[in-house]
């Protein structure tokens, strides 16, 4: 009984410290990544907490390594603190390099910093270098070997490539020059070239054509002297007509042999040049005031028999040849598929029927 009555109190007063002596504890990490997002806390509950970082919660969040230190209320009214020193890891430097600005069209690699174990850009691509076409603010976030997230950002611009649509309306047969090359038909062309900046830039042209002043006949008859007479069509009416004689009407009325060139001006200021011999010939007269319509060059014997198929199809036979403007043979058409290359000007055609011989004019131009 002595012996128990001895150690009662000595147990009495273990069994009051369970209840009243609270330990005070911090867990958490004792080295971080710095910028990420970290627990410390209090492992047993308190009456009240107050940090070192102003916190009176029983847990905190940390993002960079410092000495953290708590005091806390215990149940018994007592205060107690303590302290824990937590460290930060050695973060790498992590850049984006690459251009900051590039040309439409064109490609620009960006690369991150070597020596991470990942990386993830946010067009979620997870190589450490990419190539991006489009302008626009690139992030990366890489992960090193102890774990610790690095993010880099870089503004990229890109220079657009600049367009210029040049839509000139011209006159048939007139030429644009640009950059040493000549356009004259109709269509759509493209040129590209580089500024100074290094980007392309593009120019095109539309072209059209004004509508055509077509010389459709021209008519000689020589009832006394020389009565010219062309007959023209398309381009932005009304015509002007102006001979080399100076002579402005349409129609030229002369007795004088030779060459007159006529100028055709449409009110674009669109022009059509033609020429014309007038020779006294011994070719026979009485028909030759017959018009036909102008024909390219070269012309073709399936072109000439359509000219004078009106004229000979109620004839059994004919034969026609291609007579010069001074009156010389050039070939016999029935006899002949090929012709020589014929100048530019005026022809006539003896077609010989069982009945009569007609002198129709064609104008090769």
């Amino acid at each position: 009984m002595i012996k128990l009555s001895y150690y009662c109190p000595i147990l009495l007063l273990c069994c009051i410290s369970k209840l009243y002596c609270q330990e005070l504890k911090i867990d958490g990490p004792n080295i971080i990544c710095p910028g990420q997002k970290y627990i410390l806390e209090t492992t047993n509950p308190f009456t009240s907490y107050r940090w070192s970082t102003g916190d009176t919660t029983s847990r905190i969040f940390i993002e960079r390594g410092a000495n953290y230190c708590i005091t806390v209320t215990k149940t018994s009214g007592t205060k107690d603190s303590i302290c824990r020193f937590v460290s930060e890891y050695n973060i790498e430097p992590l850049e984006i390099l690459g251009d900051s600005v590039f040309c439409e069209g064109k490609t620009a690699p960006l690369d991150a910093t070597s020596g991470f174990t990942s990386y993830l850009w946010s067009n979620n691509q997870t190589t450490r270098q990419i190539l991006i076409s489009r302008g626009g603010n690139y992030c990366v976030e890489a992960v090193n070997l102890n774990g610790c997230l690095s993010t880099a950002c870089k503004n990229i611009t890109m220079i657009n490539r600049s367009y210029e649509l040049r839509a000139p309306k011209i006159c048939y047969k007139d030429t644009i020059i640009f950059n040493s090359f000549y356009l004259s038909d109709t269509g759509i062309y493209s040129f590209r070239y580089t500024k100074f900046n290094g980007c392309d830039s593009i120019i095109e042209f539309d072209i059209k054509h004004h509508p055509r002043i077509i010389l459709d006949t021209i008519s000689i008859s020589k009832p006394q002297g020389f009565r010219v007479v062309p007959i023209a069509s398309g381009g932005k009416q009304p015509l002007q007509y102006l001979w080399s004689n100076g002579d402005t009407n349409r129609i030229l009325l002369t007795s004088l042999a030779g060459k007159y060139s006529l100028k055709i001006t449409d009110q674009n200021g669109c022009t059509l040049d033609t020429m014309i011999t007038l020779i006294h010939t011994n070719v026979d007269n009485q028909n030759s005031n017959l018009f036909l319509k102008n024909y390219k060059n070269p012309i073709t014997s399936n072109e000439l028999f359509q000219m004078c198929y009106d004229v000979v199809q109620k004839h059994k036979q004919a034969q026609i040849s291609l007579i010069s403007n001074t009156g010389i043979q050039l070939t016999n058409i029935a006899d002949s598929n090929s012709y020589p290359m014929l100048q530019n000007g005026l022809y006539f055609l003896r077609i010989f029927t069982d009945r009569t011989t007609f002198f129709p004019i064609i104008i090769i131009n």
